[in-house]
């Protein structure tokens, strides 16, 4: 069970920054599989040449959206939409048309299969992702002042929240960099 949750998280604490923004994404799932194809048809390369070459194809992906949305001004639904789309058809063309690529590199099956004690690595990883979300989180000036600290409540009422507007105008003026970082 841990271990089909650990992806999945993964991907759910990119959507917690996302929906922090008040933003929307759909194309996460289509971005995985385009990460994924690529490591899978790069792995003869090495674990760590496959590991780089999949989060740079996850990135290019985007900061494609992010200039379409942001340069362009086009709706971030429509943009994302759009990348579920292309996403899910250029990862069975770099599948090499959907073909299943065996992975036999003993240092990426342990990140997949191997264990620390009774802990599986994937958990180990998960857990040391969502450590430094938290710390982004709690600890940058910008977060600090502008989400929600008072629990549930708080974030039931976020439309009300009077640091949404400001953060939102925000946001649309500066990189992303100086917004994360405070």
């Amino acid at each position: 069970m841990l271990l089909q949750l650990s992806t999945v998280l993964l991907v759910a604490i990119g959507m917690t920054f996302v929906i922090a923004t008040r933003g929307v994404d759909l194309s996460v799932g289509s971005t995985m599989a385009v990460a994924a194809a690529i490591g899978a048809v790069t792995m003869d390369r090495g674990v760590f040449v496959a590991f780089v070459l999949a989060i740079a194809g996850a990135a290019l992906v985007g900061v494609l959206n992010g200039t379409l949305i942001a340069s362009l001004r086009v709706q971030p639904i429509v943009v994302t939409l759009a990348t579920l789309i292309g996403g899910r058809g250029l990862a069975q063309i770099i599948s090499r048309n959907g073909e299943l690529v065996t992975v036999g590199d003993p240092t990426f099956l342990a990140l997949g299969r191997g264990y620390v004690g009774p802990i599986p690595i994937q958990v180990l990883i998960a857990t040391g992702v969502v450590a430094a979300s938290v710390f982004v989180l709690r600890a940058t000036r910008r977060a600090a002042t502008c989400l929600p600290s008072e629990g549930i409540r708080a974030q039931l009422v976020w439309p009300a929240f009077p640091c949404a507007k400001r953060w939102s105008r925000s946001m649309r003026r500066a990189p992303a960099s100086r917004q994360l970082l405070g």
